[in-house]
């Protein structure tokens, strides 16, 4: 228009019609961030009903077009004199060379500015054939495969997503990755939302609410943190803080945490650092999070414990494996204890967790060992709950609770079935953990198979 003039048109064919209206065809070009210029044909140039300038154009896959080195285009260009930057209603796709990665047309439409592209990501995103894409970290739904996808499909439709995000597509040149997540986080504001990216050396990442991919029934997990997939090695790690809440006796879950709270002083504190506050943002929310950190950094802990976060066990620093061999999340070394029900623990302990997928029903097993002769484990599956501890008022409570407090009357107890969890860590010995189990059943909170 004649006051801001962002755009120029040239090698044009001009229809003057009047004072206030012609029509006409020409040339345009694009100038990406490193400076190079495309050539865009504007078949159609005219005059709006406000006396402003508008232009489309049509920029077709031969055209090998690029809105940047990093994003392909096809589609429609459209230009309206009084926006700075051309509106795309087409398809884009991200320059890659992953293996397992398909190169897929992203459809989308947007005005994009060519010196920092932002590509909205909706949570169901199509292909240029309206197609579903899917973008994050993908566990197959017979849980026999973990694997990556970013602007691709799924191997099939209905694999579950471990870790998705919508927002914004963008190409960090810093870190030299793809990123998805929303514009504040992009930006590196602190702040809720899911994120994942895809980094030129093929690792795909994730960090925000998690999905592991499993049914436990009436046990509910709150896995947050990061999961990593390799595409070099084709491995998956996770870093979480990871909740677990299930139906449990509460004086036993107070001797517990009395336990490793009180009677083990030489056990390292948790450390809380920026992602425990990410983890605590998508629990809370910002405001209550930054209260929060404020008062562990003062005092060491909570003033008043959050009902969020009160589930019978809040662990951090749970690094788990995705195990192919054995269709399993596997963890074995330093878990921090945040709190169990609302008794804040704080406390590093050496354990043992594994999430296994089984045909007959997901288990949960959990094995804690404050001091070598210290332990406290905990196995779920087909909605039965045993526990059993080296401690014997652990153990006493859990015994003398009464049939309808627990639904299922308590057996004696034996290690046992800890020595073959234990030893499925260190020797691989794939056996049923509760094929002979003579754990104390605490609790039934699940239909029994």
């Amino acid at each position: 228009n004649r006051v801001t003039k962002f755009h120029t048109f040239y090698e044009s064919t001009v229809n003057v019609l009047g004072k206030w209206k012609y029509n006409a065809k020409g040339k345009y070009d694009y100038t990406d961030v490193t400076g190079q210029k495309q050539s865009i044909d504007f078949a159609r140039i005219g005059v709006d009903s406000a006396g402003q300038t508008f232009g489309t154009g049509q920029i077709a896959e031969e055209a090998a077009f690029t809105l940047s080195p990093n994003f392909d285009y096809k589609g429609k260009a459209k230009l309206f004199a009084s926006q700075e930057f051309l509106t795309y209603e087409g398809s884009t796709r991200i320059k890659h060379d992953c293996p397992g990665i398909t190169r897929d047309w992203l459809s989308f439409k947007e005005d994009i500015d060519p010196n920092d592209i932002y590509i909205p990501i909706p949570e169901d995103p199509k292909d240029a054939q309206g197609k579903a894409m899917s973008s994050g970290v993908v566990i197959s739904k017979d849980s026999t495969k973990v694997y990556p996808t970013f602007l691709s499909k799924k191997l099939k439709a209905n694999d579950i997503d471990i870790v998705a995000a919508s927002g914004y597509l963008h190409f960090d040149n810093e870190s030299q990755e793809y990123r998805i997540s929303n514009k504040e986080k992009l930006q590196g504001a602190v702040v809720g939302g899911n994120y994942v990216s895809l980094s030129n050396e093929c690792i795909a990442r994730g960090q925000g609410k998690l999905n592991m991919g499993m049914d436990f029934g009436q046990v509910e997990l709150t896995p947050l943190g990061t999961v990593e997939h390799n595409m070099n090695n084709d491995s998956t790690r996770f870093n979480l803080f990871l909740g677990i809440d299930f139906f449990f006796n509460e004086e036993s879950l107070r001797i517990m945490a009395d336990k490793i709270s009180n009677h083990f002083p030489p056990l390292d504190a948790v450390f809380y650092g920026t992602e425990y506050e990410k983890a605590l943002i998508e629990v809370v929310g910002k405001d209550k999070t930054t209260k929060l950190i404020q008062e562990l950094n003062l005092y060491g802990s909570f003033k008043k414990f959050p009902k969020e976060l009160q589930k019978t066990m809040f662990l951090t620093d749970v690094e788990l494996s995705w195990d192919a061999t054995t269709g399993s999340y596997r963890y074995k070394g330093f878990i921090g204890i945040a709190s169990i029900d609302k008794y804040q623990t704080n406390k590093m302990v050496y354990g043992l967790i594994e999430l296994k997928k089984k045909r007959n029903g997901d288990m949960l097993s959990v094995y804690f060992e404050p001091s070598d002769d210290s332990w406290f484990y905990f196995n779920y599956k087909r909605g039965m709950l045993g526990a059993f501890s080296s401690h014997d008022d652990f153990n006493a409570v859990i015994r003398d609770t009464k049939d309808d407090k627990r639904i299922k009357k308590a057996e004696n107890g034996n290690p046992s079935s800890r020595m073959f969890f234990q030893r499925r860590f260190s020797e691989g010995i794939l056996c049923d953990l509760l094929k002979n189990d003579l754990l104390i059943f605490a609790a039934q909170i699940g239909p029994v198979a």
